[in-house]
């Protein structure tokens, strides 16, 4: 049987992020307004939910700008896995490194698509790219232990 949990997650420094991109939000409205016209807020759907009609006019709704400042800093994660809050929120906070790492691979180092012919080279390609990220992964914890930006003596 499949587990299906929800946790709801609440940071401080999302909190503050998120208040900064609210105080944003009527700013953005006025601007798109007056710059591509009416249609071009309607049809925006991150700021339909801002806007009401009234008199044949769209203004900025205050109420749902205030509602949407609710859930500042709140996030809810769903998890199939008996794991802690914080250690669910932790290891979701930390799929960055994994998306940097295979976009980085793919970009910065510029290789082309490499087919395997055979499949322990290609298990063994897989490995070695899991290891160089393990490796990473290894390393940034031993730096944040030790509130390091270098990697000096580690």
């Amino acid at each position: 049987m499949a587990l299906d949990l929800y946790h709801l997650m609440a940071t401080a420094i999302q909190q503050a992020e998120d208040a900064f991109s609210a105080g944003e939000v009527p700013v953005g409205l006025e601007q798109t307004s007056s710059q591509k016209g009416t249609k071009a807020v309607i049809g925006n759907k991150g700021y339909a939910r801002f806007l009401k009609n009234a008199k044949g006019s769209v203004q900025i709704d205050p109420e749902a700008v205030e509602r949407d400042r609710r859930f500042d800093g709140k996030f809810v994660l769903n998890t199939s896995t008996k794991i802690p809050s914080d250690e669910a929120a932790k290891t979701y906070k930390s799929l960055w490194r994994v998306e940097r790492t295979f976009r980085e691979e793919k970009s910065t180092l510029e290789i082309r698509p490499i087919f395997h012919h055979r499949d322990d080279t290609s298990i063994g390609h897989i490995v070695a790219g899991f290891l160089a990220l393990r490796l990473e992964v290894d390393l940034q914890r031993r730096l944040e232990e030790n509130n390091s930006r270098s990697l000096g003596r580690i």
